[in-house]
């Protein structure tokens, strides 16, 4: 599961799911993005067992815009992965928005109140 933001669309599920965001990505907002550049840091990883684990990884996108001002988002990835057989993997993924600049979409706020 992955839940970027209401405004950026609906939880995705499963690998098809994925495939289909971001093969579908190139329509709506995305598509004025010339580049971007996205940084992450400070993880914190936090054991629930030996195959499950959180992780808070901070967050500061920026996206080079075709036309206005470039927009920024900053905040913390909310995971929970979990070892399979292959490895770890992500099993769920929730961003959470502290501050944005120039984006026009409803984000996840970084702490949630209810």
């Amino acid at each position: 599961m992955i839940d970027y933001g209401p405004g950026v669309g609906p939880v995705i599920r499963g690998r098809e799911g994925l495939a289909r965001f971001r093969r579908d990505r190139g329509t709506g907002e995305a598509e004025a993005f010339k580049a971007t550049s996205h940084h992450n840091a400070n993880v914190l990883v936090s054991f629930d067992g030996p195959d499950r684990a959180t992780v808070l990884t901070s967050l500061y996108a920026w996206h080079q815009a075709a036309e206005g001002p470039n927009p920024r988002v900053w905040g913390y990835y909310h995971d929970v992965v979990v070892r399979t057989g292959e490895g770890w993997r992500i099993a769920e993924r929730q961003l959470r928005i502290g501050g944005q600049e120039h984006f026009s979409l409803a984000w996840h706020p970084l702490q949630d109140d209810g």
